[in-house]
């Protein structure tokens, strides 16, 4: 599918094939696929606007579909809510947002209240449909001044039910905490990863969305595969940049196109200048993620994108492996191969400094490889590990197209760092580490380009990784 409109049509499907198939084994890939897609636009922090059209547009799809299946619950006097796969809804959506955090702190809207009030309304519908305390406990928790909120319809399809109605015939449930501290969803036919160590608290919270996926830059997806959003203590330390409205950024508009849109706006990587094509039917791109691995200690996952660059950019392999540690910092390592020596450019963009709720940004120091910049009082360490590396932070959105979109909305940041092989070559690899903190900064040292050591609070990491073997090693020395 091509844009966010389908994603609208499929809760209509959804709502469908629940009533008339339930649990029937064909309907498993089509609920699986259209969920995906409903959790990379409710996702926080992704701010493309294709799968993630701004979480605003996600969380009014996700209230649109709890709404209408409660209307046609009542109406029809079945108990949609019973079916197993209705109760994978539940608790694929409750997990996705940290309890307390402003899901809304990019995209399409900057009223944090209201965009939370859709997530709310929407749990706590879904709870008293399935008798789900424990989901209700996270909508309560997130935001307990909504709790005696008197809801109304507003303005989305299927919003003609009223929930005061459902109240009527369910009554709102008695929360409990849940069960699930860590939440991790990886969704391959949507080419997702969302990661949330503490989804109990977004300020104890450390986590990443990574995006590598099937749909490629269409209409409504931007050139953002292998792009990533970092987040750690309640701040954003990581973000895709641009934004979606304003008398100039508007759908279509030449910030739209050139820089919102456009790989150079995204954590991702550029081959000798070129960002990742659009796709049709003559030139299909696709991103995949091809490896995840989850345990107490680590969180990882790999993507390939090699087609998503035009022809002329010649690449031959791009694979991005994430890695998040112990649920304190990120480790970024980068494999490319082109057809010939190529400048390839590795792009890293903090969040902007003015607004809130993003906070008081500001560069510490930048230098080479390393740069050290706060986001609202945290510090947050970035280390290029690989030698043969020259930087430049870009204090403008400048354009694909050589324009200066900054003063767009004044929402582009200026928070834009790009690190690129002095000398071409065809065969590249980037090696990053990533270290949020508050007071006892880590030490980061370079072993070689594919090995690096981090010590921090008497702990010393050893992280190796090892293409040509497809293996990754983590060892961790306890120092006295």
């Amino acid at each position: 599918t091509d844009a966010s409109h389908q994603h609208s049509n499929f809760r209509f499907a959804t709502i469908g094939a629940l009533i008339l198939y339930g649990d029937v084994p064909g309907m498993e890939k089509i609920l699986r696929d259209g969920l995906q897609y409903f959790a990379a636009q409710i996702a926080p922090y992704t701010e493309g606007e294709g799968e993630t059209e701004g979480p605003s547009y996600g969380e009014s799809r996700l209230r649109g579909i709890s709404w209408s299946v409660a209307a046609l619950q009542i109406a029809f006097d079945f108990p949609f809510s019973d079916l197993p796969s209705y109760k994978r809804i539940l608790r694929f959506f409750a997990e996705l947002t940290p309890v307390g955090e402003k899901v809304c702190w990019f995209g399409d809207s900057f009223n944090d209240h209201f965009e939370y009030g859709n997530l709310y309304r929407a749990l706590t519908i879904f709870a008293a449909l399935g008798n789900d305390s424990e989901l209700q406990w996270r909508a309560d928790r997130g935001q307990p001044e909504l709790i005696a909120e008197e809801f109304s319809p507003i303005g989305d399809a299927g919003d003609w039910f009223s929930p005061p109605m459902l109240f009527h015939y369910y009554p709102r449930v008695k929360p409990t905490p849940p069960k699930n501290v860590t939440v991790t969803r990886v969704c391959y036919d949507a080419g997702f990863v969302i990661h949330h160590s503490n989804s109990f608290d977004y300020k104890k919270n450390v986590g990443f969305v990574f995006k590598c996926s099937p749909q490629g830059k269409t209409n409504h997806c931007h050139g953002d595969q292998g792009s990533f959003s970092l987040y750690a203590y309640g701040r954003v330390i990581a973000t895709n940049t641009g934004h979606y409205h304003g008398t100039d950024g508007e759908y279509g508009s030449p910030h739209d196109k050139y820089y919102y849109k456009d790989t150079v706006s995204k954590n991702s990587l550029l081959i000798n200048g070129f960002s990742q094509a659009h796709a049709n039917a003559k030139n299909p791109v696709e991103g995949q993620i091809i490896a995840f691995y989850e345990d107490g200690n680590l969180t990882y996952a790999a993507g390939s994108f090699a087609n998503t660059y035009p022809p002329e950019a010649g690449a031959i392999r791009v694979i991005r492996h994430i890695l998040e540690v112990k649920n304190r910092y990120f480790v970024i390592f980068d494999e490319i191969i082109a057809k010939e020596p190529s400048t390839f450019t590795f792009l890293y963009h903090a969040p902007p400094p003015p607004l809130p709720p993003r906070g008081a940004t500001s560069i510490e120091s930048f230098s080479g490889g390393r740069l050290d910049y706060t986001v609202s009082g945290l510090k947050v360490r970035f280390v290029m590990v690989t030698e043969g590396i020259e930087s430049k932070h870009e204090p403008r959105s400048i354009g694909v197209d050589g324009k200066d979109y900054t003063n767009i909305m004044k929402l582009s940041s200026n928070m834009n760092f790009q690190f690129y092989n002095k000398e071409k070559k065809s065969n590249q690899t980037f090696l990053v580490v990533i270290f949020p903190y508050f007071d006892n900064p880590p030490n980061i040292e370079r072993i070689d380009d594919t090995h690096v050591r981090v010590e921090y609070d008497g702990t010393v990491d050893i992280i190796g990784f090892e293409p040509n073997l497809n293996k990754i090693t983590v060892k961790t020395l306890q120092e006295t």
